[in-house]
This record gives C-alpha cells, sequence and structure tokens, in this order.
C-alpha cells in the first residue's frame, strides 16, 4: 500500500505494523466476503454440505486470530470504541444472552461465538482506519473478485446468470453492488490520486451488477446513488432548508417501508415479474404468524431456522420449500431476538444515521458522505434479504464497522 496512506515503507528488511494492520485487515475482509472457497467447495448439486461447511468454519479462525492481534496492540482504542458505540454493545450483548432462553442453545452459543469473533475486525477497522483509508481497502478487497467474475463472464458469454466467483448469482449482485459505489466514490475523490483505479472498478462492478440480474442488488445501488446525492445536498443545506431536506428523507423512508406489499407487488404485476417476490411475499406472512408467538424475547439468536424448531418445519411445510431464513433481516430480528432485541437494533440505526448525516455535513470531503450511502444501502438490501446480525459477513461487519466510526468521530468532532 502507499505510505499516502498510513502505511510506513519498508526499512531494513522489516514490515511495519501499519502495513500488517492494511494487509491484515485486508485479507481478512477477503476471507468473510464469500469468494473463492465456497465455490471451491460446492456440491455438484450446487450446495455446501455439512463437511464443506465445517471446512469453512475453520476459514474464520484466521480473521479472529488476526483482529484480536492487531486491536490487542491499541487497548486504549479499542476500549474507547465500546464505550462509545453503546447501542451495538446492547445488541451484541442480547445475543449472548439469548442463549438462556433460546430453543436451540447449543447453536446460538456457536454461532453468537461466530459473530462476536468477527465483530472483532469491524472494531479493527473502526478504530484503525480513516474513512477514505477504508474506501481504498476495500476497493483493494472486492477488486480481484470483481475481475475474476469478469472473466467469467468473458468466458461464458451466453450465460443467462453470473454468478462469477460467489455462490449464487444473487451473492454477487451485492457484492457488485457495493463494490460500484466504492469505485464511484474513489473516481471522484480527486485528493485520492486514483481515479482510474476507482472508474476501472466501477465499470468491473458495474458489468458484473447488470450480468447478475440480481434486482435487489440493482435497487439496492441505485439507492445508495440517490443517499449520496441526498447528503451532498444536505452538506451544502443550512438551517431551516437542512431541516426541511431531513425530513423529506424521513418521510421518503417511512413511505418506502410502508409500500413493500401495496406498491411494488403491483409494479411487478404490471412488469411480469414474479409478484411473490420469488416466494418472499407468502413466508413474511407465515414469518410474521412465528414472530407473534413468542413476541418480545423471540427464539433465540439465530435458532429458528434449524431442523429442531417445530415452528420452522410448519412453514417449510406450508410455504412448499425450506427456506434458509426469512428472507428479511428485521423479520430474521424479531425471531431470534423479539421486540426488545428489534428495538435495540433501531437504536444502533437511528443513531448511525443522525451521527453519519451530522459528520457528513461537518465534513463533506472526508468520505462520510460513502459511507451514509453504504449504511444505508445495507438497510434496504435486509428487506428482501437477511445479512443482518450475520456471523462471519462481509455485509454485516462492515455495518458495525460503520456504525463504530460514526460514534468515535462524532464524539472527537463535537470536542
Amino acid at each position: 500500500m502507499p505510505t499516502g496512506f498510513g502505511v510506513a515503507p519498508r526499512r531494513s528488511g522489516r514490515i511495519s505494523w501499519r502495513t500488517l494492520e492494511w494487509w491484515g485487515a485486508g485479507i481478512a475482509l477477503l476471507l468473510q466476503s464469500g469468494a473463492f472457497f465456497p465455490l471451491l467447495l460446492m456440491d455438484a448439486d450446487g450446495g455446501l454440505g455439512d463437511a464443506a461447511r465445517a471446512k469453512l468454519r475453520l476459514l474464520n479462525m484466521p480473521v479472529y486470530v488476526i483482529a484480536a492481534i492487531l486491536l490487542a496492540r491499541h487497548p486504549g482504542q479499542a476500549v474507547v470504541a465500546v464505550r462509545r458505540s453503546l447501542p451495538l454493545l446492547v445488541l451484541l450483548s442480547l445475543c449472548v444472552l439469548s442463549v438462556v432462553w433460546s430453543q436451540s442453545p447449543s447453536i446460538s452459543l456457536r454461532r453468537v461465538i461466530g459473530l462476536l469473533g468477527s465483530i472483532l475486525l469491524a472494531y479493527l477497522l473502526a478504530v484503525r482506519f480513516t474513512p477514505r483509508q477504508l474506501l481504498v481497502l476495500v476497493a483493494c478487497v472486492l477488486g480481484a473478485p470483481m475481475l475474476l467474475s469478469l472473466g467469467a463472464l468473458v468466458a461464458h458469454p451466453g450465460v443467462a446468470e453470473l454468478r462469477g466467483v460467489f455462490l449464487s448469482k444473487n451473492v454477487l449482485g451485492w457484492y457488485a453492488a457495493y463494490a460500484s459505489v466504492v469505485g464511484l466514490a474513489l473516481a471522484t475523490d480527486r485528493s485520492l490520486g486514483l481515479r482510474s483505479q476507482g472508474c476501472a472498478l466501477f465499470a468491473m462492478s458495474l458489468a458484473c451488477l447488470l450480468a447478475s440480474r440480481s434486482a435487489t442488488a440493482l435497487v439496492s445501488g441505485m439507492v445508495a446513488l440517490t443517499l449520496v446525492m441526498l447528503h451532498r445536498t444536505l452538506a451544502r443545506a443550512q438551517g431551516a432548508a437542512r431541516v426541511f431536506w431531513i425530513l423529506v428523507f424521513a418521510l421518503i423512508t417511512i413511505v418506502v417501508l410502508l409500500s413493500l406489499d401495496f406498491v411494488i407487488v403491483p409494479i411487478l404485476d404490471a412488469l411480469g415479474k414474479d409478484i411473490t417476490l420469488t416466494g418472499r411475499v407468502p413466508l413474511w406472512a407465515l414469518v410474521d404468524r412465528a414472530i407473534s408467538y413468542r413476541p418480545i424475547l423471540g427464539y433465540g439468536y439465530q435458532a429458528f431456522w434449524t431442523p429442531t424448531s417445530s415452528e420452522a418445519w410448519r412453514i417449510w411445510s406450508e410455504a412448499g420449500w425450506m427456506a434458509p431464513h426469512a428472507h428479511n433481516g428485521y423479520r430474521d430480528t424479531m425471531l431470534s431476538l423479539g421486540i426488545v432485541g428489534t428495538v435495540a437494533l433501531a437504536w444502533v440505526i437511528l443513531r448511525g444515521t443522525a451521527q453519519g448525516i451530522e459528520l457528513a455535513h461537518r465534513a463533506p470531503a472526508d468520505g462520510w458522505i460513502w459511507f451514509n450511502a453504504l449504511f444505508g444501502m445495507f438497510l434496504f438490501m435486509n428487506l428482501t434479504e437477511s445479512l443482518m446480525l450475520s456471523q462471519n459477513d462481509f455485509f454485516w461487519i462492515m455495518f458495525s464497522c460503520s456504525a463504530v466510526m460514526f460514534s468515535l468521530r462524532y464524539r472527537e468532532a463535537s470536542q
């Protein structure tokens, strides 16, 4: 990495700790991206067996070790980050405590360990990288998967839906949408001196996004760009005008959340698309009924969609397919942690959104606008996908990192 991004040059054959932080964080993020390795271990039918999943879990161990070692070198900063990210700490604590009331305690315990291990990486990124440095790091991490996925498209030009180096076309679409936003951020930031690299990443990612034909990813990318324009408007606005735009943003958000069933479904019908969102709409009705049975604390962290869950079997039987999750991050949070956990999640989201907007207003040139857009993009993706509170997951790590960075830098900017 160039010295301009905080990496000390190599002297006398020795590698600085800062260089190790860049490489360690990059390798850890790549391992959590789900690229390459799941595809290599995939069964003939396109799935992952128990043996393959066990091997993939072993790949998470280096991530925990890297993050723990690098974070342990800065205990003071780590403690400050934990103290200032109280909402996230409360949410994670509820995941741990849910083992007590979980309907599958052993599964909840195993998965919560993975959650806490991977969250170490989020804190490392938040503590040791600035927003613009993190954009560069993410661009480096996602550049190779996008390039190789594009190579798969060139090698097989007649393929209907590209999945590249990922398990499915939807997963490729998520990463392509994310990488396209990051590439655009680098391409439009003149001070970084990475405009050509940003343009290349944006072009590759956009090609992969379109080839994947993932509707959720495509719309999520459009949402992110809309948020960029909105935040730039907020950064220029003052006084009453700024309050007006914030209210407009809040109103649009509420309308989108309330109109999923009433607006999107008729639009899909008019376009000749699947109005059930590939079975999601009837699935959500069944999930909502299951949530009503244990509304306060839920079924325990990620303990619902398991072979030992009678309610999950009832849903699978009525839906006619074995959904791996609710295909909605907010509903899965309700299933795991009930109303209590959902309130904690709302606290994380609202606080992060407010702090992110304020940071973008105070320092629009520091990259906060793009992180606000990626923050909102993740929230939108969880309307039809289930990435919220996922252990060993790139997107949840980046979302958590953003929330911690907002809380850290907001306090510093206020002093």
